[in-house]
């Protein structure tokens, strides 16, 4: 890629009057699904212009955004990681909770913070939400098939602290509809608070995990053989 930029139209031209039409240069483009079939790619190593006609967005919504992942691209391989880094988490930090999607008005919202959820084998960022009877996940994309993910508190039976990278960040629920969700945050401060307003609501009933939280402590050194063996006898 030479150049990303806004493409001006000629006097005369049907398209791009309202100024609304991207236009990329490059020095090589890649050919696939030629009439639909599928087949190695086809790379050719010529200089070319593509034009996109924005129909949704105005072009100053996208192209500021657009400019600064390609000039990062021009960057030596770590600081252009750090550059793309830190341009997602600007633009996830100004993406707030669509509460067109909570349940009922009447919820009250009682925490909403920026963290990961962890399927197997992904790392999906997305916006959290704790109200008074509910919590959501809004993924930042469109990986998943629903566009939130939520259960009642009064349906969840566990809420386990877990660690993600040998780092206490995690926090893994159930519920008693077979709900699961593991979700991450920043610092193992965010968990911890995120954990207290969760199992702080009311609607909130866990089930007893004494073992469990005991096997934890035996795993962690906290308590000798002979306790842990005298608790499972």
């Amino acid at each position: 890629c030479k150049n990303v930029g806004q493409w001006t139209p000629p006097l005369l031209s049907k398209i791009g009057q309202e100024g609304d039409v991207l236009l990329v240069s490059s020095t090589q483009m890649i050919e696939m699904k030629e009439g639909n079939v599928i087949a190695p790619y086809t790379f050719n190593k010529v200089s070319a212009e593509f034009r996109f006609a924005l129909n949704y967005v105005s072009i100053g919504d996208v192209l500021p955004q657009i400019t600064q992942l390609f000039r990062a691209s021009t960057l030596p391989t770590a600081d252009r990681s750090m550059m793309v880094q830190s341009i997602v988490r600007s633009r996830q930090s100004r993406v707030s909770f669509n509460t067109s999607w909570l349940d009922s008005l009447y919820e009250s919202i009682v925490l909403e913070t920026t963290g990961d959820r962890i399927p197997p084998l992904v790392c999906n960022p997305g916006r959290i939400m704790v109200t008074n009877s509910r919590l959501y996940f809004q993924p930042f994309n469109n990986a998943d098939p629903e566009p939130v993910q939520k259960v009642k508190l009064s349906e969840v039976s566990r809420v386990i602290k877990r660690r993600y990278l040998l780092q206490q960040v995690g926090v893994e629920i159930f519920s008693a509809e077979d709900f699961h969700i593991f979700l991450v945050f920043a610092t193992e401060a965010d968990r911890n608070y995120f954990y207290d307003q969760l199992v702080g609501q009311p609607d909130v009933r866990l089930e007893d995990t004494e073992q469990e939280n005991l096997t934890l402590k035996w795993q962690k050194g906290v308590i000798s053989n002979y306790d842990y063996l005298m608790y499972l006898n």
